[in-house]
């Protein structure tokens, strides 16, 4: 299962609004939640599994994965390198 489909089994055909009041939440944090513009904070991820009937721990996995497409990634660039060199200069010249 993935965290899209989670969202749409604890929606239940209900409208974001109607699921954002009832669990008092604002309704703009929860359509985040819902369009994956961001993830939901420990309590909402919980009724959000209890709601779509899925196990916490399988919750768990499913924001680890989705936060991991989330993050931008680091690369090592040439900046990166002249501020490392930089730094074992100044390190050296101690």
């Amino acid at each position: 299962m993935t965290y899209d489909e989670v969202i749409a089994k604890a929606l239940n055909g209900r409208s974001v609004y109607a699921v954002a009041k009832e669990w008092k939440i604002p309704q703009k944090t929860f359509d985040r939640y819902c369009n994956g513009e961001r993830l939901p904070d420990y309590d909402t991820a919980l009724r959000l599994a209890r709601a779509a009937g899925v196990s916490e721990g399988e919750m768990l996995v499913l924001l680890a994965r989705e936060e991991r497409t989330k993050k931008p990634k680091l690369s090592y660039n040439a900046a990166f390198a002249d501020v490392a060199q930089s730094v074992e200069q100044l390190i050296r010249n101690q």
